[in-house]
């Protein structure tokens, strides 16, 4: 399924922004480590929720929603770089 439709698909079935938003988070974690442009990149990615050392930066919710730990580099917030990285285009 083309990536627009699944978008498409999330906007109508989600139940709320939030719902909407945790949907395309999921989905991002599991593009990061299945796409062959980026599997081998990464070691590991958690949602913010399942990352194991969420509670030594303060465990709250921080605006990170993946956190990705690259093949051969500490953990990161992966959307944080990636619109970083965006943003300076």
């Amino acid at each position: 399924m083309p990536f627009k439709q699944i978008l498409d698909k999330y906007r109508k079935i989600a139940f709320s922004e939030k719902d909407k938003g945790e949907r395309f988070e999921r989905l991002m974690k599991a593009y990061l480590l299945t796409d062959p442009k980026y599997a081998d990149r990464f070691r590991k990615v958690w949602l913010w929720s399942e990352f194991p050392s969420r509670e030594d930066l303060g465990g709250n919710d921080t605006d990170i929603d993946l956190v990705a730990q690259p093949s051969i580099l500490p953990p990161c917030d992966l959307l944080e770089a990636l619109y970083g990285n965006l943003k300076k285009k």
